[in-house]
């Protein structure tokens, strides 16, 4: 389980900091993303269409992210 929360804890950061090579590193190669947001559902069947989703749609580049506890 640590193994886990240390992996959560560095995708964290990596979505904080927009990193997209860390979040690249991060992310299974055969990765099924499925996310919903409000008025929208979301799919990507690969590590780099989960980047242009989080780092192209859900952040704006001129977007900060504060915190993450």
């Amino acid at each position: 389980m640590e193994q886990q929360a240390s992996i959560g804890v560095a995708f964290a950061r990596a979505l904080a900091a927009k990193d997209a090579d860390g979040l690249l590193g991060l992310l299974h190669p055969d990765i099924e993303f499925r996310g919903l947001t409000p008025g929208r559902s979301w799919e990507a069947d690969d590590r780099q269409s989960v980047l242009s989703v989080l780092l192209g749609q859900w952040f704006e580049d001129s977007d900060d992210i504060e915190a993450v506890e």
